[in-house]
């Protein structure tokens, strides 16, 4: 995989070696290297390499065994750059410390790399302003096709992609522009299964802690959770927390909300992180899971099958999603036309020992929804 700070520190590196000789080592190669060592133009060597002309078999022979000898490689990228066909793919994702988000790009690279391609990967932080700088960027190496996994539904990295005519696929988050090929997750049927089975288990105080509101991936969740719980049998308390960008006061804001009488007695974190932030802040309070409460993560890190109790997740189906949208994405690079396509796909829910029943000292609450901390505008 190529990422864009990757590739720019090592120019810099071989450039410093090739002026300064740090240690005396041996310089990497260039192709004017190669045509002096076999006493032959550039233009040879190129043809050689490129198979664009004929070469003497005598020429070709010279060229190759210079190659040989000075261990020469030639840069792939700036040839396919100036042959205007770059066989790279992009891939723009959130971040890389989420499970989901670095088993799905790790997938997507294998397969680009089965099928002939290299990758370049850039990291948007869930900030649009710097996704439509990083998109720009990748744009600039003349794609052969994008899989993006967008910080936001719309907004001007889409009319940028617009402008550009890339052939792209967008991963796990919906959007409203229908033009793009899509694979999703049926996040209504996780959230339903989440709070069903916390529901079943005899909890009627359900906690859920997103780190991002606006996003249609927890405006779907929070939908489906307000409503199992609204049409259970029984009444049950749904609350939403934001996780916030401080993990002092996120911290202090659950001690609060687990302090009251009526506490939530299941917690749902939206992702790794949310789910290491609440592990955290619960040690202190002296809490432990499955006997003060029950624990779930949207997301499946190696960890979670390491801390003890084991911890309930929801996987996600992370080798289906990224072999559709590089299916999608071949299609779309073949000039292939057609409707817009949308494939959505479903999660796992994968019990553990964290899921236990509540504590019984707690009071049975009325039935309600409520937003806990802060709100928003959905």
């Amino acid at each position: 995989m190529i990422r864009l700070d990757a590739m720019a520190n090592a120019a810099y590196s071989r450039i410093m070696k090739r002026f300064n000789n740090v240690g005396g080592s041996e310089l990497a190669a260039t192709i004017l290297d190669v045509a002096q060592r076999a006493g032959v133009s550039v233009g040879t060597v190129s043809y050689v390499l490129n198979g664009t002309r004929t070469v003497s078999e005598r020429r070709r022979t010279m060229v190759l065994e210079a190659i040989k000898a000075l261990n020469y490689v030639p840069n792939s990228l700036a040839q396919a750059l100036r042959r205007g066909q770059s066989r790279l793919i992009g891939i723009c994702a959130p971040d890389n410390f989420n499970a989901f988000f670095a088993q799905l790009t790790q997938t997507l690279e294998g397969i680009a790399s089965h099928h002939g391609y290299e990758v370049v990967q850039v990291y948007s932080h869930s900030d649009p302003v710097i996704e439509q700088r990083r998109l720009a960027a990748l744009l600039a190496y003349q794609l052969s096709g994008l899989l993006f996994i967008p910080s936001a539904t719309t907004g001007p990295s889409f009319d940028l992609l617009a402008q550009s005519r890339v052939p792209t696929v967008i991963l796990d988050r919906a959007t409203e522009r229908d033009f793009y090929d899509e694979v999703t997750i049926d996040n209504h049927a996780a959230m339903e299964d989440v709070a069903g089975r916390l529901i079943g288990l005899g909890h009627r105080n359900l906690l859920f802690i997103v780190s991002f509101p606006h996003l249609v991936t927890t405006r779907q969740r929070i939908e489906a959770f307000h409503r199992t719980a609204a049409t259970a049998d029984a009444a049950v308390t749904t609350e939403v927390m934001l996780r916030g960008a401080d993990e002092r006061e996120f911290a202090g804001r659950l001690a609060e909300v687990l302090a009251r009488p009526d506490r939530p007695t299941a917690l749902i974190a939206s992702n790794t992180l949310v789910a290491l932030w609440m592990m955290r802040a619960l040690q202190p309070l002296g809490l432990h899971w499955p006997r003060d409460l029950s624990l779930l993560i949207f997301d499946h890190p190696d960890w979670a099958d390491i801390v003890q109790p084991r911890l309930a997740v929801v996987e996600h189906p992370t080798t289906e999603m990224a072999t559709t949208a590089w299916e999608m994405l071949e299609h779309r690079m073949q000039n292939e036309t057609g409707p817009r396509r949308q494939t959505l796909l479903r999660a796992r829910l994968i019990d553990a020992p964290s899921l236990g029943p509540p504590p019984d000292r707690l009071p049975s609450p009325r039935r309600q929804s409520r937003i806990a901390m802060e709100t928003w505008t959905a």
